[in-house]
């Protein structure tokens, strides 16, 4: 006797299940003030590091200093725990639908830049992200950001209590030239970082914190 082919059963946590029955963690109900900037967070720590994060010194040219105003976006969405900053902006609709949906995309519509910004996490921990792009951006630019991106992580490991990140085999003596992190508190790391991807270029700010847990050494 042969037994009966079994019909396939997706396990809970795939994205199978994810899709056709979404469940909604703490971050998925946070999603409509994340997508309109409605109220301020009590996570809120913009201020602390403007300074430290201002442009260094140097002959930088105009779209080089509007790039890094993008850059300070979206860093700032991170340290605020909101999309205030961006809020003026025209929202670009989400890849999956709304109601399970934990991202916002927005665009500049005279600058062309592009923000990214969602938020994960479960109860106590949770991760803020919000990355800018500049899609066709060409390569005299890049080069040129991407050298002003190298003196300004210099100048920001300096002036906070910043430290180099290691790379993606987290191997402690192998550093990721192109990112730098500090630590906002105990539990509160945030990290910068510039990508080079196919088309344009990519820099991130992410930011996790935990109220019971050390996400910070």
């Amino acid at each position: 006797m042969t037994d009966r082919p079994r019909r396939w059963t997706p396990p809970a946590s795939s994205v199978w299940q994810r899709l056709t029955k979404p469940g909604r963690s703490d971050a998925e109900h946070a999603f409509p003030a994340l997508r309109l900037a409605r109220g301020q967070s009590e996570m809120d720590r913009s201020g602390e590091v403007q300074d430290a994060l201002a442009p260094p010194d140097g002959d930088w040219s105009d779209a080089v200093l509007r790039m890094h105003s993008d850059a300070g976006r979206a860093v700032d969405v991170v340290l605020r725990d909101s999309v205030e900053p961006v809020a003026n902006l025209p929202v670009l609709e989400p890849f999956v639908r709304p109601d399970i949906a934990n991202r916002v995309d927005r665009e500049d519509p005279e600058g062309g830049a592009i923000f990214e910004c969602d938020v994960e996490g479960e109860r106590p921990y949770r991760i803020r992200y919000c990355s800018v792009v500049w899609p066709g951006l060409t390569k005299v630019d890049a080069n040129a950001f991407t050298a002003f991106f190298g003196v300004w992580r210099t100048a920001a490991l300096n002036r906070l209590a910043a430290h180099p990140v290691p790379n993606e085999d987290l191997t402690p003596t192998v550093l990721d030239r192109k990112a730098f992190a500090w630590c906002l508190g105990k539990r509160d790391r945030i990290e910068i970082k510039l990508e080079r991807p196919s088309a344009g270029l990519t820099v991130s700010a992410t930011r996790a914190w935990a109220k019971q847990r050390e996400a910070c050494a």
